[in-house]
């Protein structure tokens, strides 16, 4: 039975940023306390805004991080601040929330970058209980990187949980191919 548990939570254990800070990370991050040239009557531009937001984010103060990618969604719809916003919401387990902003970001990425996003959207709806749909969304991961074995993981996982036994059974051979290493998936 614990074999069969450990098998089922392979992939569980993901840091949520660690997956999507590569779309959102910049190189010019700033804390909440650098000084700005900026007055504080006037609004933060756009750019500070996001440097601002990932910051807060990053130093785990996900309200504040919230507050500033608000604000510059409502100048620039990105992939950059959806991401970041996923992660914040997903922090203050506002799950659903999260979900919204991965949904959008997924129409502003390609190639590795999709399928990372619909991993953490495949992860989010597994949260939410919608091991159907967080399966669609693996499978998307998958489809769109297929090297990127978290996906299967979670894939496998969820087909044994929603009974597509045959789709379980697909994933780790994929795995045990992929990763002959792994002694625990022979």
């Amino acid at each position: 039975m614990s074999y069969m548990l450990e098998i089922i939570g392979k992939g569980l254990d993901i840091d949520f940023h660690h997956v999507l800070s590569r779309l959102y990370w910049t190189p010019q991050e700033m804390s909440a306390g650098d000084p700005t040239p900026y007055n504080a009557d006037r609004p933060k531009p756009f750019s500070q805004q996001i440097r601002l937001g990932i910051s807060l984010l990053n130093e785990a103060e996900p309200a504040g991080a919230i507050h500033h990618l608000n604000i510059a969604l409502d100048s620039c719809d990105n992939k950059q601040i959806r991401t970041a916003l996923a992660c914040a919401y997903e922090d203050i387990g506002q799950t659903a929330e999260a979900l919204k902003h991965l949904s959008a970001a997924t129409d502003m990425t390609g190639g590795r970058e999709k399928g990372i996003v619909y991993f953490a959207m495949g992860f989010c709806c597994e949260k939410l209980g919608k091991k159907t749909v967080a399966a669609d969304n693996y499978r998307k991961s998958i489809e769109a990187d297929d090297s990127y074995t978290p996906a299967s993981y979670r894939l496998a996982a969820v087909s044994l949980i929603i009974g597509d036994i045959a789709e379980a059974i697909r994933q780790y051979s994929a795995l045990r191919e992929a990763e002959p290493e792994n002694s625990w998936l022979r």
